[in-house]
């Protein structure tokens, strides 16, 4: 007879009587609260000092763990909830000034229409922010050209709205308003999530995606990886 560890306690008794045995959870393969580490930035971050907030500063986040036709992502909310509010407060920018599409909120409309609010009410001397943690297709068709995945977009169709390439989306950031912008891209645009190609019909192997220009002398783009690169998650952390 054997008792299975549901709760993958650590702590658990290892028997129960002579007869019962308790067995490890092989379902659960990672627990992240039983690291000492695990709160690390929540830390941190809890330490660090406030900056004041600043109305000119404008923070733009897209975070999609979970997606209605991939496979989803692991920690991509955690990091996206974290970037906010690491910004608000080490780079004071005003809670009313923060876009922030998690998830569902993630979808194309609500990803458009916030894009367009923006884009509208920045001025010249502010500052934007954008962070996309979330999956990069390059699209095959279109000699790789590298699109932002909403989190209610089939990936087969993605290219079928041109909004969401990455070229579009630096576009408009870098002729906007805005005297800067500073880009975080928290994805590797290789179209492969975990060796499974996010694209039905195109084999697991990395794509290296299409070059994006930008006005440079305005804006800075951070990237997960080069473009010979992946970009996976850090369990550990």
């Amino acid at each position: 007879r054997v008792a299975v560890n549901i709760e993958n306690d650590l702590n658990v008794d290892s028997s129960f009587s002579s007869s019962i045995t308790v067995a490890k959870n092989e379902v659960s393969t990672f627990d992240a609260s039983k690291l000492n580490n695990f709160r690390e930035l929540d830390n941190l971050l809890k330490k660090s000092k406030r900056v004041k907030t600043n109305k000119k500063k404008w923070l733009f986040v897209v975070g999609i763990e979970k997606y209605e036709y991939t496979d989803n992502i692991s920690y991509a909310t955690r990091s996206a909830e974290m970037f906010v509010k690491t910004m608000q407060k080490r780079a004071g920018v005003p809670k009313q000034n923060s876009f922030v599409l998690i998830n569902d909120k993630a979808s194309q409309a609500e990803i458009k229409t916030s894009m367009k609010k923006l884009l509208r009410r920045v001025k010249k001397g502010d500052t934007i922010y954008f962070y996309y943690n979330g999956h990069g297709v390059p699209v095959p068709s279109l000699k790789n050209e590298p699109f932002m995945l909403a989190s209610n977009t089939e990936p087969d169709f993605v290219a079928d709205e041109k909004f969401f390439s990455l070229q579009n989306i630096y576009s408009k950031l870098s002729e906007s308003k805005a005297s800067k912008v500073i880009a975080v891209v928290d994805s590797c645009f290789s179209g492969v999530t975990d060796g499974k190609a996010v694209l039905k019909g195109v084999a697991a192997t990395k794509m290296v995606a299409k070059s994006v220009k930008f006005d440079k002398e305005k804006m800075v783009v951070l990237s997960a990886g080069k473009k010979n690169q992946y970009s996976n998650g850090y369990d550990k952390k």
